[in-house]
């Protein structure tokens, strides 16, 4: 499993663990809910779990639990449109959906 993060996505988690005034904290990818796509995926601030997949991007450290260890990893984007506005996170080696 591995993490990637896009340049706008670090900048904005700096930002927000600046905000938070912690250094301990870590950015946990968390499964929020499935649908006929699959699961939506998004970012908390979370604390480190012994069976963590851990990666540092740029002194940030990005982890995954166990129960998302069917992935082969997640990219993490920052979007700013007019549209949306936040972060997306999708995971990496999912089938399409046939929906």
């Amino acid at each position: 499993m591995f993490i990637e993060a896009t340049k706008d996505a670090v900048k904005e988690v700096k930002k927000i663990l600046k905000k938070q005034e912690t250094s301990d904290k870590v950015i946990r990818v968390n499964i929020e809910g499935f649908g006929w796509g699959g699961p939506s995926l998004g970012l908390v601030l979370d604390e480190h779990k012994n069976d963590d997949y851990t990666q540092e991007i740029e002194g940030i450290k990005f982890v995954a639990g166990e129960e998302l260890n069917r992935y082969k990893g997640f990219n993490i984007e920052y979007v700013n449109s007019f549209i949306r506005k936040g972060f997306v996170v999708t995971p990496k080696g999912m089938p399409a959906s046939t929906c």
